[in-house]
């Protein structure tokens, strides 16, 4: 009998890490309720200042700005401008009314295409990209 009890103990111990990791995986968002991994595309978002509305892909969310593309061109909307703003899809915690907050901008920075932000040298890029030699930008 003694011989077998190591053996007992490497099964159980097998067992018990399947369990745990087969689990683990079933918590939170998943693939399909969850747009950021589908692909490399940000949220769909509605911006709302005093004089305009826009519809785009969410590029970033940076404590000053929120970079947009708004019929193919990159758009840049100061956070102060902002009156509303809704994502396509509803993000925990987020208001859709009023200015964006520090904690609002920190939920919808992970949906965002660029989550870390955009450096000048993105900046250029993605403006290359669109055919623009500057951002437009929402006064």
């Amino acid at each position: 009998m003694k011989r077998f009890a190591p053996r007992l103990v490497v099964v159980v111990s097998v067992l018990v890490v399947n369990v745990f990791a087969g689990t683990g995986c079933m918590f939170g968002p998943s693939v399909r309720s969850y747009p950021p991994a589908r692909g490399p595309s940000g949220m769909s978002v509605r911006v709302e200042t005093r004089l305009e509305r826009l519809e785009g892909e969410l590029l970033a969310a940076e404590p000053e700005r929120l970079v947009l593309v708004v019929g193919g061109k990159v758009t840049v909307v100061p956070v102060a401008r902002v009156r509303a703003l809704r994502p396509a899809k509803a993000v925990p915690g987020l208001p859709t009314r009023g200015r964006p907050s520090a904690a609002s901008l920190d939920r919808l920075r992970p949906v965002s295409r660029y989550p870390q932000g955009i450096s000048p040298a993105l900046m250029g890029q993605l403006l290359a990209a669109y055919g623009q030699s500057e951002p437009h930008t929402i006064r």
